[in-house]
């Protein structure tokens, strides 16, 4: 016999483990900025790390091809509009998980934990692309614009 545990949770609830993470997430944000310094090799090497775990085999991926894969795999917290060409490409974010942490701990839009998100998709474009990516912000707000590089 197989037993369940179910628990009712609140949009309460929900909001007050959105507050816990958040407030973790910025904790791990200035850490690593205390201690590394520049967090962009962090924030690749776990990108790339994802990239692999995405069940997909691109042989040699378009840019466009490689933005498709992370639109779809961000879908749930992210919504990307995404223009490229063969030497990159723009970003634009809507809803932005990333946005809403940094708000809910008053931490600067385009600041340490965007720094991190944009060399963490950086690595999994790379690792996705088989080419070298750098994505960094042009601007922050309620729409942010970032800028890919590949080489």
């Amino acid at each position: 016999m197989i037993e369940y545990n179910e628990v009712d949770l609140t949009k309460s609830d929900y909001d007050a483990a959105f507050t816990e993470v958040s407030f973790l997430f910025e904790v791990l944000a200035s850490t690593v900025k205390d201690v590394i310094g520049n967090s962009a090799p962090l924030g690749v090497s776990a990108g790339r790390s994802m990239a692999r775990k995405i069940p997909v085999n691109l042989k040699e991926p378009s840019l466009g091809q490689v933005f498709d894969v992370l639109k779809k795999h961000f879908k749930d917290g992210f919504e990307f509009e995404a223009n490229a060409s063969d030497a990159g490409g723009e970003f634009k974010v809507g809803t932005c998980v990333i946005r809403d942490i940094c708000k809910n701990q008053n931490v600067e839009l385009g600041g340490e934990m965007c720094r991190i998100f944009h060399s963490y998709l950086g690595g999994m474009m790379a690792q996705l692309s088989g080419r070298q990516a750098r994505v960094a912000h042009t601007q922050a707000g309620d729409i942010c614009t970032l800028d890919v590089k590949v080489k």
